[in-house]
């Protein structure tokens, strides 16, 4: 897991703060792996990042979460094409030890994906999106 400084985003300044994860590619019975693994940049908005209290100390942790994903339409600007923005928010987060079954709950719900290990560098300096719209 990787976590992002908190920016503010938007034009009232909504406080933004990103993890990003990495969730282990399928492997099969002699134990190669099959396919890429997946990352997942997550997006932590508003009162939430107090709720979840993330810090750069958490990097590298294993967690299980559970994620909000939605989605929405919207045409490109440059083209008139159609394309898709999908949105993952984090609904709750719990670190796992590495070497036991110890968990700490950062919320009560329960989670339904093992994650783990740095993927990427959150906070790249002059970095900015480039979005289609």
């Amino acid at each position: 897991m990787d976590v992002s400084n908190v920016q503010f985003v938007g034009a009232n300044g909504t406080p933004k703060q990103e993890i990003v994860l990495r969730v282990p590619a399928y492997r099969d019975e002699f134990g190669e792996q099959k396919s890429p693994d997946d990352h997942w940049r997550i997006a932590i908005l508003g009162e939430r990042i107090d709720k979840f209290n993330l810090h750069q100390r958490h990097i590298g942790s294993r967690v299980k979460t559970e994620v909000f994903i939605n989605s929405r339409e919207y045409v490109s600007k440059k083209d008139s094409s159609t394309g898709y923005m999908v949105n993952v928010s984090l609904a709750s987060i719990e670190f796992v030890a590495a070497s036991a079954n110890n968990h700490q709950k950062a919320t009560a719900a329960q989670p339904d994906a093992v994650l783990n290990e740095p993927v990427y560098q959150a906070n790249r300096a002059g970095e900015e999106e480039d979005l289609p719209f």
